[in-house]
């Protein structure tokens, strides 16, 4: 299933108990993408994933008399660490009722960006047919322009038409009704153009459907040049001429006067 794919691994055997698809996942789950870029090129980026207390509640009744137990703050644990930047840190989640982990990942430049997201959150290096297949960007690439930065990505869908057909509709909607799932990023400088769906600053948050079997294009543009985010210089200049032409015209009328006294 899309974006779960690796958690959906970890318990597809014990949902499958349930006769529940992968698809109800989504329900259960909050999951948050963070990318923060400097204008170096260096940055930060997370990824979260948590679940209800209420989900957590089940599997581990589920997994009574097993020597494995459902753990939310081990989501990442089967990731290989040396696969990741120096400087990774992995903290539990715990809010609005939702457990789990955030890891956060520092990247020296953009370039790493997409390796680094489809690696943590399908096990794959993305821009790929696998990352595809698992949910993860069918584009991904965020770069420098003349006068300033551009994102242009893609978000896979999150689930697929099959995944909705076999899910029992008032179960899915129960569990659709708190799920999240949010992609946020901060590009330097002053946004010029964006289809996000909020916008605070020059941080953008575009906020997916769990139900939504469409990709999602993700567009940014932002400027860095004195047009942006410096002082007006135009309309200092503007002003600063004027003073020049006002002082010029009051040193010309008191010459004049000057010239007019008798002696």
């Amino acid at each position: 299933m899309g974006w779960g794919g690796r958690i959906g691994r970890r318990l597809a055997g014990r949902l499958a108990l349930l006769g529940v698809a992968l698809v109800l996942l989504g329900g259960c789950v909050r999951a948050e993408i963070g990318v923060h870029v400097e204008d170096d090129g260096s940055g930060t980026a997370t990824v979260l994933f948590a679940f209800k207390e209420s989900f957590i509640d089940l599997m581990s009744s589920l997994d009574e008399g097993s020597s494995e137990e459902f753990d939310p703050e081990e989501v990442f644990s089967d990731i290989d660490r040396s696969q990741l930047p120096e400087g990774t840190e992995v903290d539990r989640y715990e809010e609005d009722g939702f457990v789990g982990s955030r890891i956060t990942m520092p990247f020296r430049d953009v370039q790493e960006l997409a390796g680094l997201l489809g690696f943590v959150t399908t096990g794959a290096a993305v821009p790929s047919e696998a990352a595809e297949d698992e949910g993860g960007f069918e584009r991904f690439a965020i770069e420098r322009t003349d006068d300033g930065w551009r994102l242009d990505a893609v978000a896979a869908a999150l689930t697929t038409e099959e995944d909705l057909e076999s899910a029992d509709d008032a179960f899915t909607q129960e569990f659709f009704e708190d799920a999240s799932f949010t992609i946020t990023i901060q590009l330097p400088g002053r946004i010029q153009e964006h289809n996000a769906d909020e916008v605070d600053g020059n941080e953008l948050t575009w906020n997916l459907d769990f139900e939504s079997t469409e990709p999602r294009e993700l567009r940014a543009v932002s400027s860095t040049s004195g047009d942006g985010d410096g002082p007006p210089w135009v309309l200092i200049g503007a002003v600063a001429a004027g003073v020049v032409a006002l002082a010029a015209v009051g040193w010309d009328i008191n010459r004049r006067r000057r010239v007019r006294v008798p002696a």
